[in-house]
């Protein structure tokens, strides 16, 4: 596999509380013809940072860590990554305060991040 250079990326993300889902096996797909991702956010005054390294193709599996009440907490986190010219997807499950949410970063390539001079 070819190395592939660091991508500084801008987006959005979000989370969201399945007030109840259902799943089932998928009996037969066809699909025919950088291994880490962080991810840092600022959520109601809280920094996340998701720390996820490539289990498989486009999956993606690992933790993300913050701070509550002055305390270090960390979870578990994974997603699927979707790739197309200039933009990144990633859509998967997180895990926080004993509850499962589905969360998704929609994500651009850019040159330099705001910060940056």
């Amino acid at each position: 596999m070819p190395t592939m250079s660091t991508q500084k990326l801008l987006g959005s993300t979000g989370w969201a509380e399945p007030a109840g889902y259902d799943e089932a096996s998928v009996d037969r797909a066809f699909l025919r013809s950088g291994d880490e991702l962080v991810i840092e956010c600022t959520y109601e005054g809280r920094r996340y940072t998701a720390t996820l390294r490539r289990t498989a193709a486009d999956e993606f599996s690992g933790k993300y860590e913050t701070r509550y009440d002055g305390h270090p907490f960390e979870g578990n986190a994974s997603c699927r990554l979707f790739t197309s010219d200039g933009a990144k997807f990633v859509f998967g499950r997180w895990y926080e305060d004993d509850q499962y949410y589905l969360w998704w970063a929609d994500l651009k390539v850019v040159e330099h991040f705001p910060d940056e001079s």
